[in-house]
């Protein structure tokens, strides 16, 4: 079965620490100052991207902890970058706090160079595993990926929650942790909005994320026109979910943007499911919804995560938990699984903005109400990439490129 793998469609874009593996490479790799004066050391390299290069990194005030550290060269040519998106990356990367979301730690400076320090996630990518860790016949079974989705989904209800769109959500940006739950990774494309009163959708007027990935609306933008990128953040969960199932992605395509084939595809709904794979009805249905073309039509996350698909397995569990109680049986696992479900449903109708009144003229309306992130961890975040951007940048001079060690 052939897998299709899209392309970023901003120039500079750097990949996360689910880069491949480049155990081969055996250069020594020193440790700025600054980072031990915090007990970090780097290690061997992980992968690398268009501007960085990530390192597996250990802490002496955490013996037996891993972390990834990625390490970026700021030169002439990538000072745009840095000053949109590595700006962006960092600033969001320290501020948000969620189990399904990959944590930052500390951002520090050294010359020319910037380092992010994050959460390490050493199995790698969803869509590694899905292309290395599988048999070619071998597929996620529907609970495994309704538990990952069910994580997910959550993560993303979080940053919706907080006015904040991810813009480039795919298999790739999913990362694993040891004990495999997958954590969303790298943003270097979301978009955050800091004014008080501002309304939740996300209305942006560039294009950006990767192609096989991106809503139709994106693919078509024109000139003055604007998309509500949380609507585009949901139908990439929906082309992610369909490749967690089968392997590849719905809509294949040339990989351009804009490509017509595609968009007619998209639009078209022209897509099936391979024969021998066991699918639901309501996760076929779900994901059908997700993917819908018309952004108008298309469910908020919140909406999604009170799909059947994730509740009524809720609801089959929760009765078999309480024949359990009165048998004297044990479902631990079980009723962890509940309790998380029940959780992501009311961060949907509560702290995330519920779903529309059966009154209203739209579904994707979003509530007025939605939880903040602490203002001193704002503060914190903002001052310390100001720090590192500023000092980065000013310290660029017009010089041949190096290579990062």
């Amino acid at each position: 079965m052939n897998r299709s793998k899209g392309k970023s469609t901003k120039k500079g874009k750097s990949t996360s620490s689910n880069a491949s593996n480049n155990s081969g490479q055996q250069k020594t790799i020193t440790t700025p100052d600054v980072l031990k004066e915090e007990g970090y050391k780097l290690h061997e390299l992980l992968g690398e991207g268009s501007y960085s290069k990530v390192y597996r990194a250990t802490n002496t005030k955490t013996p037996g902890i891993d972390y990834a550290c990625k390490r970026y060269k700021v030169n002439a040519k990538t000072i745009k970058w840095v000053d949109r998106c590595l700006k962006r990356e960092m600033k969001l990367s320290l501020t948000v706090r969620h189990r399904a979301i990959v944590e930052a730690y500390t951002a520090v400076k050294v010359g020319n160079e910037a380092f992010l320090v994050l959460q390490y996630a050493p199995k790698g990518s969803v869509r590694d595993y899905l292309r290395h860790k599988l048999d070619p016949n071998e597929f996620l079974s529907e609970r495994k990926v309704r538990s990952w989705s069910s994580d997910l989904f959550s993560g993303v209800a979080y940053l919706h929650g907080h006015d904040i769109a991810h813009r480039d959500i795919k298999t790739d940006n999913f990362l694993l942790t040891q004990q495999m739950k997958p954590l969303l990774a790298d943003f270097s494309f979301a978009c955050m909005s800091d004014k008080p009163d501002s309304r939740f959708e996300c209305m942006v007027d560039t294009v950006c994320g990767t192609t096989l990935y991106m809503a139709p609306e994106v693919h078509a933008l024109k000139s003055g026109n604007k998309y509500d990128a949380k609507l585009a953040d949901v139908y990439a969960l929906g082309i992610s979910l369909y490749e967690m199932l089968v392997k590849v992605v719905p809509f294949r395509g040339n990989y351009s943007l804009s490509d017509p084939e595609l968009i007619r595809r998209q639009i078209a709904l022209d897509y099936t499911y391979p024969d021998g794979i066991r699918i639901t009805e309501p996760c076929r249905q779900l994901i059908r919804q997700l993917v819908e073309p018309n952004p108008r039509n298309r469910p908020t996350v919140n909406r999604a995560l009170l799909d059947p698909w994730f509740t009524e397995v809720v609801s089959i569990s929760s009765r078999k938990s309480a024949q359990s109680k009165r048998s004297g049986a044990s479902f631990d696992s079980t009723s962890s699984m509940i309790e998380f479900r029940k959780q992501a449903a009311s961060a949907g109708r509560k702290s995330f903005g519920s779903v529309a009144s059966k009154g209203s003229k739209s579904s994707n309306s979003y509530n007025t109400v939605k939880s903040s992130i602490p203002q001193d961890q704002k503060k914190k975040a903002n001052k310390m990439v100001q720090k590192v951007i500023s000092s980065t940048v000013s310290s660029v001079v017009e010089e041949p490129d190096s290579e990062i060690d």
